[in-house]
């Protein structure tokens, strides 16, 4: 409100409005951060983003422009629109390379990977995160680090070794516990629940589950919440306790269905599956599978993979003519 006032002065000078109107795109590009991450409101968070772009795009700004086209990616693909999220990051990660923007490289490149890793494509995803990871070490970004962490446990899990995913996840929450990091501490800790999920571990789990969902509660983190619920219900089926994974599978649908995003729909769905199953209730069962199918195949196909690479393959080509250009404006100034 403040800066709409001052952008409103007729005496302000080109300086003036132009600083105004960058430090109005990094407030815009806060609240969409703080809708995506604390509320899950995607809409709420696509429209920040947009509105701090096209200021950022008016003053020439192509720092925010980087961050964000990455921001606007990682909206648009919780979404759903995998494919145009990939472009975004590609736009991202090139605008990055042409003016050397080292400090935003890391997050597009996470982004890509966590793209590879949901195609089920864990090699690539791994070594997406492992780039990522060593630009986030040497800027001294441990926050990030930590992300970088627990995406490469998802990797390894994808891959089979679930004893080294869960060392990475251990390590990334150590981590967040010492930078003091509620929010990131309760996301890895989800991730540890399903490992000892998959162990058979549910105490362990439910420990851990428990400490995640409290945080999400009291952040009224929807997407985190949700999480939850899907895992209290695997818990509680493991446990052959039907009501009580009935119950925690309805509150996971419903908050799925009313956030809208895909991934969450499968999952929740995947849960319902499996307790129809274990009722016999093959008919229902059969309805929840065809929903976990159509979610699946929304986030999991072959043009994703297609674009991706074409993606890939362009950013390849046009970093090469910018380090061609950049060679010979280099010659041309020594010249």
């Amino acid at each position: 409100f403040e800066l709409e006032k001052l952008l409103a002065r007729p005496t302000l000078d080109k300086r003036e409005i132009v600083f105004a109107k960058r430090l109005k795109a990094s407030v815009l590009g806060d609240k969409g951060y703080y809708a995506q991450y604390y509320q899950s409101n995607i809409p709420r968070a696509l429209n920040y983003y947009h509105q701090s772009l096209s200021l950022s795009e008016e003053i020439g700004d192509k720092y925010t422009m980087a961050t964000m086209l990455n921001n606007i990616g990682s909206s648009t693909e919780i979404s759903g629109n995998v494919l145009k999220a990939i472009d975004y990051y590609h736009e991202s990660l090139m605008i990055c390379e042409e003016i050397g923007n080292i400090k935003g490289m890391p997050s597009v490149l996470n982004n890509i990977g966590l793209i590879y890793m949901r195609q089920g494509n864990f090699s690539d995803a791994l070594e997406y995160f492992q780039r990522s990871l060593r630009i986030h070490k040497d800027l001294g970004q441990m926050e990030h680090v930590i992300k970088n962490l627990e995406n490469m446990g998802h990797s390894y899990a994808g891959m089979g070794d679930q004893e080294k995913a869960m060392d990475y996840y251990h390590r990334s929450v150590e981590m967040a516990i010492e930078l003091g990091e509620p929010s990131v501490i309760a996301r890895v800790s989800t991730s540890i629940a399903e490992g000892y999920i998959q162990q058979g571990a549910l105490q362990e789990a439910e420990q851990f589950v428990v400490q995640a969902s409290n945080t999400f509660q009291e952040m009224g983190n929807k997407k985190g919440i949700e999480k939850a619920y899907n895992l209290y219900g695997q818990i509680e089926l493991e446990r052959n306790n039907l009501a009580k994974a009935k119950l925690h599978a309805e509150n996971g649908m419903a908050l799925a269905r009313e956030l809208g995003f895909p991934e969450s729909i499968q999952d929740a769905a995947y849960l319902w599956t499996r307790i129809y199953r274990e009722e016999a209730n093959y008919k229902r069962g059969w309805e929840m599978y065809e929903l976990y199918i159509t979610m699946r195949d929304s986030i999991l196909n072959d043009k994703i993979q297609k674009s991706a690479i074409r993606q890939q393959s362009k950013y390849e080509f046009e970093k090469e003519q910018l380090l061609k250009e950049q060679e010979e404006r280099e010659q041309a100034r020594i010249a």
